[in-house]
């Protein structure tokens, strides 16, 4: 996950936060990726990633209990469903992806269901379902309690805590953050960091 430039202030706000992401921080650190699980409200768009090696073919179905104890390797794209008890993790997935804590590294095409749900450094075209949702990319929709976007995002983030990098179009919450926006936020604390006179605004805030 990219390192971000500012913290949340305030000591309940940064328990608050913490304790949402409790289920997604422990993922990240067992994973060994070297990800710090830190919420910032200032996301930015991750530095561009090594490009991934080839996959090798694709498969309609795959479970999985920890990589790599799974049905197959993980470079393997997935077209169809994959189910991941407790947690999985593809390079790329194209349809539904089901579990307790999922993971794509790439791409994902389709919907994410579980407690928690990553693409952090990967792009997602669909929906995101779950506690906890991130993505490095997305078009489409978050739904949950808290919802985090890295780089460009186009479509609705609904949840407690929405935050995205450059936003076009919905973010629905108690707060709400981006980097710019070109939309509607509806929420108690509305933050936008660039292109507005007023970096905070209750209740309601608008770009374009």
């Amino acid at each position: 996950m990219p390192q971000m430039n500012r913290k949340l202030a305030g000591s309940s706000r940064l328990a608050l936060i913490a304790a949402i992401l409790l289920g997604y921080a422990a993922v990240a650190a067992a994973d060994d990726v070297g990800e710090s699980g830190t919420v910032t409200i200032e996301p930015e768009a991750p530095a561009a990633a090594a490009a991934a090696p080839a996959a090798t073919g694709w498969t309609p179905f795959q479970a999985s209990l920890y990589p790599p104890v799974q049905i197959v390797e993980s470079s393997r794209s997935v077209r169809g469903m994959r189910i991941n008890f407790p947690y999985g993790r593809q390079d790329r997935v194209a349809g539904l992806d089901f579990g307790i804590a999922n993971r794509v590294t790439t791409e994902l095409r389709g919907a994410q269901l579980g407690f928690v749900n990553m693409a952090d450094k990967g792009t997602v075209s669909g929906v995101q379902f779950g506690f906890g949702n991130d993505s490095g990319q997305l078009t489409g929709i978050q739904l949950g309690a808290v919802n985090l976007n890295y780089g460009e995002g186009r479509g609705a983030q609904l949840g407690l805590f929405n935050s995205s990098g450059a936003h076009r179009g919905v973010q629905l919450g108690l707060f709400n953050g981006a980097k710019s926006l070109r939309g509607l936020q509806l929420g108690l604390v509305n933050r936008v960091v660039e292109g507005q006179l007023v970096e905070y605004l209750p209740l309601f805030n608008a770009g374009w």
